[in-house]
């Protein structure tokens, strides 16, 4: 099965928690950001959220990287390094919790 775009965009931080892409349809997922933009002190937290159930209020972070600054830092992230299974909702979420707000690029691939 091919890998398409699910879903893509560029958001800037806030210091809140910011749902990248909110996911309804079951299927397995992959979110990429880059973090080209990070420099000295910056800091955001990635997070993968899977509802056990459509109708469900409790939520479940399946996944959290914390990106931290560093020498050397990746100019991508995959959270995870593999496939999200979802087969009710899955959200993507980004936040900013040290240094400066700055736009991320990223986008959502499926199969």
């Amino acid at each position: 099965m091919a890998v398409t775009e699910h879903a893509n965009g560029n958001t800037t931080t806030d210091g809140t928690e910011q749902t990248l892409s909110s996911i309804t349809s079951a299927g397995n997922y992959q979110l990429r950001v880059s973090v080209n933009n990070v420099v000295n002190d910056d800091e955001v937290e990635v997070r993968a959220k899977v509802y056990p159930r459509a109708d469900a209020s409790a939520v479940e972070t399946l996944y959290l990287i914390p990106v931290k600054h560093d020498v050397g830092e990746l100019s991508v992230i995959e959270l995870p390094w593999i496939a999200i299974p979802a087969s009710s909702q899955l959200d993507f979420t980004l936040k900013r919790v040290a240094g400066t707000d700055r736009a991320y690029q990223w986008c959502v691939l499926t199969q």
